[in-house]
């Protein structure tokens, strides 16, 4: 799935709990589309400059302002935009899907 798009909008209910930036495309799409700075070759660099470099890739974003950053290619943590702060441990991507997917069912039954 993740290899078919370029940005996703998941579980939506009213509104998008969770969205999967994609990779900035030859042309620009419409800002009524899709926010500019969401693809992972915009906001990225935006990240890595406030956080003093790293290697980090931000992938996307929750509708309460949670980060997704791959710290490596195998972990990811998440990063509270309100707190300024991280908001889970570095775990597996595996883990970091999981809880995603749950938390999006929850989102849909409320």
């Amino acid at each position: 799935m993740l290899s078919s798009t370029n940005g996703i909008e998941l579980f939506i209910n009213g509104g998008p709990f969770a969205t999967l930036f994609g990779v900035s495309p030859e042309t620009p799409v419409s800002t009524l589309e899709w926010a500019p700075d969401w693809y992972i070759d915009a906001f990225t660099p935006t990240w890595r400059k406030a956080r003093n470099g790293g290697t980090d890739v931000v992938t996307g974003v929750t509708c309460y302002g949670t980060l997704f950053v791959f710290r490596t290619r195998q972990t990811v943590q998440e990063w509270d935009t309100q707190a300024g702060d991280w908001c889970s441990e570095e775990g597996p991507v595996e883990e970091w899907l999981e809880r995603l997917i749950v938390e999006g069912e929850e989102f849909m039954k409320a």
